[in-house]
C-alpha cells in the first residue's frame, strides 16, 4: 500500500508485520542463528500503510540476525488464496454442520468397506461412537448374512455405477436391538472418474415398517369381520361406485362381489325390484343417513324376501364426505315369526 519503496525501506520488519505473527518471525530468527539457513516458507501477515494487512508467504533469508545487520528475503502475496482457504474450511464447517444436524444417516466407505467418514445420526442408528464405528469394516457390524447381502448390493453398484436407491436389510445394534434399514447407495468416485468408494443415506424405518405392519394386521382384522358379518354391506363412491361389498351381499342380494367392484350399483343390482336404489340416492344427495326403511326386494329366487334398509355417509380420515354405506339385512324370518305369532294371539282370543 505504499507509493514509493522509501517510504518503507527504512522501516524495520517487525514494524510492518502483523503483531499476533511477530512471534512467529522472532523464534524463526533465534533459530536462524543456529542454522545455515531456514528454507522452510514462512506465512504471516504484513501490515499496509491503511492499517490492513495482507497474507504473504516468504523465506528467512538465514544467518545471524543482530542490529544494524541485513538480509534479503522473498515475499509473495497469498492473500488470494488463504481467503478460498478460509472460505473453503467454512463451507466444509457449515456442510459438517447440515449433515450431523439431519435425522437420516450419511456414511463413506471405501471400496474395501471401511468407514472413512460418518455423521452423527449413522453412530445413534447403530448405537455406537464415532471412534468405534470409524476405520471398521461393515461385516464387523453384521452378521454373516446380512454381511453377503450388502456386499452383493454394494458391488452391484460398483460394477454398474447405477446407485441403489433402496436397499432394505435387518440388522442388530451392539446392544441387541432389532433394526430394520433402508440404504440409498452411490458410487464416489476420485479426479480422474475412477471408483473410489461408497456414499449412503441411511434410514432407520424400524418403526415405519412396524406401522405397517400393524395397519395390515388391523386391515385384515376389520376384513374377516367384514366378511363374517351376516348383513349385506355395500360401500359406493358419489359416483355410485362400488368401492366393496361382503360375502352377504352375494347370498342377499344375489351379486357377484367379485364382479361389481368399481361398477355402478345400479347397472348391477338387476335381480330384484332395486328398492335400495332409491335409499342410496337419497343418502348421497342429502348426505344423512337413512335408518329402518323396509322393502319387499322382489328376488326371483326369494320371492318372499323382505329387508330392512339403512344407509349412512360415507367419510374419510378428515371428515371429507367420500360416498354412502347400504347395510341390508335380511328380516324375512323375523317377519314371519311375527306373523305367526299374530295368528297365535288372534286365535287364542277366538277360543276366549
Amino acid at each position: 500500500g505504499y507509493r514509493e519503496p522509501g517510504e518503507i525501506r527504512e522501516k524495520r520488519i517487525w514494524d510492518v508485520v502483523h503483531p499476533e505473527d511477530r512471534p512467529i518471525l522472532e523464534h524463526v530468527a533465534m533459530a536462524s542463528n543456529q542454522d545455515v539457513g531456514n528454507r522452510e516458507p514462512l506465512i504471516f501477515r504484513m501490515l499496509k500503510k491503511d492499517g490492513s494487512f495482507v497474507w504473504v508467504s516468504g523465506y528467512h533469508p538465514g544467518g545471524e540476525m543482530q542490529a544494524g545487520s541485513k538480509g534479503v528475503g522473498c515475499l509473495i502475496d497469498i492473500t488470494v488464496l488463504k481467503n478460498r482457504e478460509a472460505a473453503l474450511s467454512e463451507t466444509e464447517e457449515n456442510y459438517r454442520i447440515v449433515l450431523n444436524d439431519i435425522e437420516d444417516g450419511y456414511v463413506e466407505n471405501d471400496l474395501s468397506g471401511n468407514t472413512i467418514f460418518c455423521n452423527d445420526a449413522v453412530c445413534k442408528i447403530f448405537g455406537v461412537s464415532r471412534e468405534w464405528l470409524m476405520g471398521r469394516n461393515y461385516r464387523e457390524a453384521t452378521d454373516e448374512e446380512t454381511a453377503n447381502a450388502c456386499y452383493q448390493a454394494f458391488n452391484r453398484v460398483y460394477l454398474t455405477g447405477i446407485p441403489s436407491k433402496s436397499f432394505i436389510f435387518e440388522t442388530f445394534t451392539r446392544g441387541g436391538l432389532r433394526k430394520i434399514l433402508e440404504y440409498s447407495i452411490s458410487l464416489k468416485k476420485d479426479s480422474r472418474g475412477e471408483p473410489a468408494g461408497f456414499r449412503s443415506i441411511v434410514r432407520d424405518i424400524t418403526d415405519r415398517k412396524q406401522a405397517k405392519a400393524d395397519v395390515m394386521e388391523h386391515r385384515n382384522r376389520l376384513r374377516a369381520i367384514f366378511r363374517s358379518v351376516k348383513d349385506a354391506i355395500v360401500t359406493v363412491d358419489t359416483d355410485l361406485r362400488v368401492i366393496e361389498a361382503n360375502q352377504a351381499a352375494q347370498t342377499i342380494c344375489g351379486l357377484d362381489t367379485r364382479q361389481i367392484i368399481g361398477k355402478v350399483f345400479t347397472d348391477v343390482s338387476n335381480r330384484c325390484d332395486n328398492a335400495c336404489h332409491e335409499v342410496l340416492l337419497e343418502t348421497l344427495k342429502q348426505k344423512s343417513s337413512i335408518m329402518g326403511y323396509q322393502v319387499e326386494c322382489g328376488n326371483p329366487q326369494r320371492p318372499s324376501q323382505k329387508s330392512d334398509l339403512s344407509c349412512s355417509p360415507l367419510m374419510d380420515k378428515n371428515g371429507k364426505f367420500m360416498g354412502a354405506v347400504l347395510v341390508i339385512r335380511d328380516i324375512t324370518r323375523l317377519n314371519e315369526l311375527e306373523r305367526e305369532l299374530a295368528e297365535r294371539s288372534r286365535f287364542q282370543k277366538i277360543i276366549g
